[in-house]
């Protein structure tokens, strides 16, 4: 911002995206950043430079330059010429020519003056330890919490916000969140809300300090994976070449386990197929003695018949 201003530039962008800050924020910043204000009042002074002919404004949300005809304010009744409803040509955004304000339908400037002013004040106090409303930081809508946590979400915009300090909810993984006491995105009220210098001090430092220590985090974190690789790769290696040895030792044994029992079916086998054998040797021999048997027994009756036969002759 200083670069900005120092250069007289009242159109403001944030650097990470597209965001063009308004007057307001850019007054807040510049009074967090500078409690003295000088460098809030140097903006002022640019700010009133650039509007300092009657025809030349700039908007109050984007600050682009609106410019409208230099000749509608010649002659005795210049006001009835001039349009007080404008429309930005860059951010659409619909205001007063007049009286430098967001758009106010079916009411005077001053009667708008006169309600915002209460409407600020009214937003500004406090009640139960919290403000009535908070005003939406991108949008400038005033929104008012009934509970819950200060995380707000903008209905218009959809901008993340906080209610305690009404600024918006900016962080780095590692630089911390709004929610970090000592984050330099932190939330005011988190560490020191009434010591704004301390706090922007012990924020600055460490901010610092992390900023310092990834670097060295960074060249450790090599070191150790290089020191890792040197050791680890060898052993894993190693390991690998032992499991392989087991795993191949185990397959042949249990290749023989499985040869030795194929063989001892086998040869299971062989006698039970020789002792089937002399039982049916056997059995041949006992049928063929029985049947000599019966032809013995058959001849010696024959043999008997006949000698009979020849006694009787």
């Amino acid at each position: 911002l200083s670069s900005h201003i120092s250069e007289a530039k009242i159109r403001i962008s944030c650097p990470s995206c597209s965001h063009i800050f308004t007057r307001e924020e850019i007054l807040s910043f510049l009074l967090e950043k500078d409690p003295n204000g000088e460098m809030a009042e140097r903006y002022k002074r640019f700010y009133a430079d650039i509007n300092r002919e009657p025809h030349i404004k700039t908007c109050p949300q984007c600050c682009a330059i609106k410019e409208i005809d230099k000749n509608l304010f010649q002659g005795v009744r210049w006001r009835k010429n001039i349009p007080r409803h404008v429309t930005c040509d860059e951010c659409q955004f619909e205001w007063c020519f007049y009286c430098h304000a967001p758009w106010h339908n079916k009411m005077t400037c001053k009667e708008y003056r006169e309600g915002e002013k209460l409407l600020r004040t009214w937003a500004a106090q406090t009640d139960n330890n919290q403000q009535n409303a908070q005003q939406c930081p991108r949008c400038k809508v005033f929104i008012s919490r009934n509970g819950g946590c200060p995380h707000m979400i903008c209905s218009k915009c959809h901008c993340d916000f906080c209610y305690n300090c009404g600024k918006r909810r900016l962080g780095i993984k590692f630089l911390g969140s709004h929610e970090s006491r000592f984050s330099p995105f932190g939330c005011k009220y988190n560490l020191y809300p009434d010591k704004p210098i301390l706090r922007y001090t012990v924020r600055g430092l460490v901010a610092g300090a992390a900023t310092l220590a990834a670097p060295v985090a960074a060249v450790g974190a090599v070191a150790l994976l290089a020191v890792g690789t040197t050791i680890g790769a060898p052993t894993y290696g190693t390991y690998r070449l032992v499991k392989h040895i087991r795993n191949k030792n185990r397959a042949r044994h249990l290749r023989s386990q499985s040869t030795l029992s194929s063989m001892n079916e086998d040869s299971s086998n062989v006698t039970i197929e020789d002792d089937d054998y002399n039982l049916a040797v056997e059995a041949s021999l006992q049928t063929f003695k029985e049947e000599m048997e019966k032809r013995e027994g058959i001849l010696k009756n024959h043999l008997e018949e006949s000698d009979d036969d020849s006694f009787d002759d």
